[in-house]
Formats: C-alpha cells, sequence, structure tokens
C-alpha cells in the first residue's frame, strides 16, 4: 500500500494537471472533497485518497475519450 504523502503527490499531480490542460473540469473537483482523521497514515485515510484518486483518473479518463470520440 502506498503512503499517504505518495498518493497525496499523485493527487496534486493530477489536479494540477486538470486546471492546466483541461480547466472546464475545475469545476467538478470541489464536488469530491476527501475528509481525514487525526491520526497520521490511518488505513481508512490512506483508502478515501486512494478512492478520491482513482476518481480523478476516471473523470480524466472520460473527459479525454469523450473528446477525442475513442
Amino acid at each position: 500500500m502506498e503512503s499517504e504523502s505518495v498518493i497525496n503527490d499523485k493527487i496534486v499531480a493530477i489536479t494540477t494537471r486538470i486546471h492546466k490542460d483541461f480547466p472546464q473540469l475545475s469545476a467538478y473537483l470541489a464536488v469530491n472533497p476527501v475528509t481525514k482523521s487525526d491520526e497520521p497514515n490511518s488505513v481508512s485515510d490512506i483508502l478515501k485518497l486512494q478512492k478520491h484518486y482513482q476518481s480523478l483518473q476516471t473523470m480524466l479518463r472520460k473527459f479525454t475519450i469523450d473528446k477525442t470520440g475513442l
């Protein structure tokens, strides 16, 4: 399982890409906020972050497929 820090870095990278390359999707980023517990690196937080990252990947993939018609 990846650490919380690694997943956060991935989330920052994909969010930056969305803001830069697909600004029309930026409005959807705030729709799925992630809340964390007070315990650092808790398994539930890591799972939430992984799910959030996967949702960002899915959103980007669906948008780019729809745009290219693939």
